[in-house]
């Protein structure tokens, strides 16, 4: 008999559990979070109503809103746009009256960013603005700001007629564009591919970057970018067949090689078939020696070679990374075109001598006949 008893109380204090959550539950859910109310009308009715750049319908309406400040646009055609701040106060009822006068039209742009300006038919007016005094035809507009990727549009504009342009402007931050001509070749950042030109990167981290384009048949190019300022980064390549080829021997199989910071391979050579002219920094690393960089000027030779003579940590000497001489340049070329040269005289002569006629004997000639 106590088992069973035991068994109640457990099922009654469960029971007590259950209504205790569903007595907070209904508690929670008849006292929200605190909001306010915004009653709307117009005079004429059927003004349409914008209540923080949004559009939420037509006059009369009532709108919840967060306690605080809002702007209330209310807008008809033939009529100057009515246009209030209200403060709504948390838990109340706020009655707002739009007494709207016989106007032109107008054109209005407001965006989320600071320093925004438009563009309308390559006229430029800083944001927010109301413009009432346009005439009737087609526009184009464009709006910008400082750090923001640029929007644009188009309207036809008539007497009378009231259109409002609101704007959320994405930040241009973390934004890099890369494109070349000709498109499709390889788009690399900081030694990892993006993609096929053109490309369009988000949520690249501010600072210093390399961007490194390459098709086969064309030169490869290195751009660096600085975005630390939170601006966008925009890369443009016109790539040529013109180029040097690159040769770097670094001797050491674990040797890195970066152009411009950005790695373009690994091991004891590595290779550019083709490298646009121009100056880049060069650095040569390998674990437990020393860096080697240098600054490498591809003019128009056809072949660049460099060779890196890293030295271990504990060296007193630094590591050096230098140009090789080119191959015209060597006394070992010149030795072996002048024993070439001496070997091909000499066989020339041989060979000469060799399709000589045989001169002619003196005296008379005697032929043996069979």
């Amino acid at each position: 008999m106590i088992q069973p008893a035991a068994q109640n109380i457990s099922t009654a204090v469960a029971l007590l559990f259950a209504i205790w959550q569903f007595l907070l539950a209904s508690t929670a859910s008849a006292n929200p979070s605190p909001t306010g109310i915004i009653n709307i009308e117009s005079s004429p009715e059927a003004a349409m109503v914008y209540i923080d750049n949004l559009l939420v319908g037509e006059a009369p309406l009532s709108q919840y809103v967060s306690p605080g400040e809002h702007t209330v646009r209310v807008v008809m055609d033939n009529h100057t746009p009515f246009v209030r701040r209200l403060e709504v106060p948390a838990g109340q009822a706020l009655d707002f009256l739009a007494q709207l006068e016989p106007g032109n039209g107008s054109i209005e742009f407001q965006t989320n960013a600071r320093g925004a300006q438009v563009s309308l038919n390559e006229a430029v007016w800083p944001l927010p603005v109301r413009l009432s005094t346009l005439d009737e035809g087609s526009y184009t507009w464009e709006l910008t700001a400082p750090g923001h990727e640029p929007q644009s549009g188009s309207f036809v504009f008539t007497y009378g007629r009231n259109i409002f342009i609101y704007r959320e402007l994405q930040s241009s931050r973390g934004i890099v564009s890369v494109d070349s001509t000709p498109h499709g070749a390889q788009a690399w950042l900081d030694g990892e591919q993006i993609g096929f030109t053109p490309v369009t990167l988000e949520g690249i981290p501010s600072g210093h970057h390399v961007v490194t384009i390459e098709k086969n048949g064309f030169s490869t190019a290195f751009r660096p970018i600085d975005t630390s300022d939170g601006s966008r980064a925009d890369v443009m390549a016109t790539l040529t067949r013109q180029g040097s080829r690159l040769t770097i021997n670094t001797d050491n199989p674990e040797a890195t090689v970066s152009i411009e910071g950005a790695l373009i391979g690994m091991g004891t050579t590595v290779r550019i078939p083709r490298i646009e002219r121009g100056t880049y920094q060069v650095s040569v690393r390998a674990p437990g020696h020393k860096p080697a960089r240098t600054r490498m000027d591809i003019e128009t030779q056809r072949f660049v070679t460099y060779s890196a003579h890293l030295q271990p940590n504990d060296a007193t000497t630094r590591s050096r990374l230098l140009q090789n001489p080119p191959l015209t340049k060597r006394w070992t070329f010149w030795a072996t075109v002048g024993a070439s040269t001496t070997a091909s005289t000499i066989a020339i002569v041989a060979i000469a001598r060799a399709l000589q006629p045989t001169p002619i004997p003196d005296g008379d000639i005697v032929i043996t006949l069979p």
